[in-house]
């Protein structure tokens, strides 16, 4: 399946990132059953925490991570990577066709050359193997106040007014980082990256889960400056989710080509006969 649409329907915009976490175990663990060996994935920028519950799968975990920090906290703490890599996954250098699936969130719009990030995931996905991705939309209310915005500002949302509020936000080892947000971090972007690459979108969703899992009053002041920002942008920007889920699937080259070659040899096999049966009929 391939979807290619101008906006999000209203049934694919949920309220709680769990949802997406959910979608995510889906698709992986659907993957894990279609796949006879140990499932291979690799956490494209894996921070301090894994949030996919997979049981019953079994797989080898692979976290690749540009902040020692983090990734030393990661490997201590939490104990479940089986291979750790620290490096820029702009630039780091991994096998090709090595892994079938690739989960990247929060992390695309951190990147300088987000391109050349996708660019290195669908190298290093499996024919058949799947990328998922989160990330805020550069082009939505939230993303274009977050471009605008110095990071020191980012550093407070976080410690103070984010549902995941955390007070060590800033300190090293820990979010938010410099965000860049490249024209490819969005939803035209992400659609004219897999159109220019032949992969497939099999799922999207939007989320507003920094306004849903709010308090009633921390909800009802982002509302409003949702509400400003997207009359002051004369409609341009995205108000009714802020961060954008995608599943993508990288198709199998090899078995097309050689399904068109058999169809294309059947077609001669059968002109031939035709010919044949022609000449034998005269």
């Amino acid at each position: 399946m391939g979807l290619l649409s101008k906006k999000i329907e209203a049934a694919h915009i949920v309220t709680h990132t769990e949802q997406l976490q959910r979608v995510a175990e889906q698709y992986i663990k659907a993957k894990a059953k279609a796949t006879p060996e140990r499932l291979e994935i690799l956490e494209a920028g894996c921070g301090r925490e894994w949030w996919m519950d997979l049981e019953g799968v079994d797989y080898r975990l692979t976290g690749v991570d540009l902040d020692a920090e983090a990734l030393a906290a990661r490997k201590h703490d939490v104990q479940d990577l089986d291979v750790a890599i620290v490096g820029d996954l702009c630039t780091i250098e991994l096998a090709r066709d090595r892994y079938d699936v690739i989960f990247n969130a929060y992390v695309l719009e951190h990147l300088k050359d987000a391109d050349a990030a996708l660019a290195n995931f669908t190298e290093w996905l499996k024919p058949d193997g799947l990328m998922i991705l989160l990330f805020p939309d550069r082009d939505s209310v939230y993303g274009f106040l977050t471009r605008f915005t110095p990071h020191w500002v980012h550093v407070l949302y976080l410690r103070y007014l984010s549902p995941w509020k955390n007070k060590d936000a800033g300190k090293p080892g820990f979010g938010p980082y410099k965000t860049f947000h490249e024209s490819v971090v969005s939803k035209q972007g992400i659609e004219a990256f897999c159109k220019k690459n032949g992969l497939l979108i099999e799922a999207e969703y939007g989320s507003n889960a920094y306004i849903a899992q709010s308090s009633p009053l921390k909800a009802a002041l982002m509302k409003a400056i949702v509400s400003l920002t997207y009359v002051l942008s004369l409609g341009r920007l995205e108000p009714s989710y802020n961060n954008l889920f995608y599943v993508i699937k990288k198709p199998n080259r090899t078995l097309e080509t050689n399904v068109e070659t058999n169809v294309e040899a059947a077609s001669e096999r059968n002109a031939t006969v035709s010919e044949v049966t022609a000449a034998l009929s005269v």
